[in-house]
C-alpha cells in the first residue's frame, strides 16, 4: 500500500492509512467498510450481457437482473479482459509480450532488452524495477482508443468509460472518477433531471 499514490478519500471519510500490506488487500477492504457504513446497495460481481437503448433509456441486461438508467459508468477495468493496444509490427515481433496482468516479475527480464509501453503508474513502477536488471526503453502516453470527452464514450454520451489505459492506475482512476462524475452530471442535465454537483 505504501507504493500506491493518490488514493483519494471517499465522500465524508478519510483516505486509508499507510499500510505495509498489498494495495489489492487494503483498498477493497476500505471500500467494503465504506459501503457497509453507508448501507450502499453494491452488487458484485455482476455479469452484464449487454446494454441497449430502450426508448431513450439505457437497459442493462445481466445474469443478476435488469436495470433501467439514464446514464452508465462502465468501470470494468482490465484485469480479466486486458486491453492491449495495437502497435505496428506487434504481430510479427518474435520476442515476448506481456500485459500488466501477466507480468512475471523483474527477474524474468534480467539481461534482456525491454520496452515498457504505458501511461499509468504500473509503467513507471515497471521501469523502476527493470532498469537495474535490463536495458530498458519506455514509450508512454497510451490514450483510450475509443476517444471522447474525458471518459465520455463517443458512441453514446450517456456512457462513461473508466478502468482502461491510464485510468486503470490508482492516480488515473482518481482523475477518471472525477471526469466520469462530471460526465454523468452532463448526461443527466441533458435529460432534464435535477442535478446537484
Amino acid at each position: 500500500m505504501r507504493d500506491v499514490h493518490g488514493v483519494a478519500e471517499l465522500p465524508g471519510d478519510t483516505p486509508p492509512p499507510r499500510d505495509e500490506r498489498r494495495a489489492n488487500v487494503v483498498v477493497p477492504a476500505y471500500f467494503a467498510a465504506y459501503e457497509e457504513a453507508h448501507d450502499l446497495p453494491v452488487l458484485r460481481p455482476v455479469h452484464v450481457r449487454r446494454v441497449r437503448d430502450d426508448a431513450g433509456v439505457l437497459l442493462v441486461e445481466a445474469e443478476e437482473g435488469e436495470w433501467r438508467t439514464r446514464t452508465l459508468v462502465n468501470a470494468t477495468g482490465t484485469w480479466t479482459q486486458p486491453f492491449v493496444p495495437h502497435y505496428p509490427g506487434m504481430e510479427t515481433f518474435l520476442g515476448e509480450q506481456f500485459h500488466t496482468v501477466d507480468y512475471p516479475g523483474p527477474e524474468h527480464f534480467r539481461g534482456k532488452r525491454v520496452l515498457v509501453v504505458g501511461g499509468g503508474a504500473s509503467a513507471v513502477q515497471f521501469l523502476g524495477a527493470l532498469a537495474p536488471l535490463t536495458e530498458t526503453l519506455a514509450a508512454g502516453g497510451i490514450q483510450l482508443d475509443r476517444g471522447g470527452r474525458g471518459t465520455t464514450a463517443v458512441a453514446d454520451p450517456r456512457v462513461q468509460l473508466v478502468g482502461y489505459g491510464p485510468s486503470a492506475s490508482t492516480i488515473g482512476a482518481n482523475r477518471a472518477g472525477r471526469a466520469a462524475a462530471a460526465g454523468v452530471v452532463r448526461a443527466l442535465a441533458k435529460t432534464g433531471a435535477v442535478v446537484s454537483s
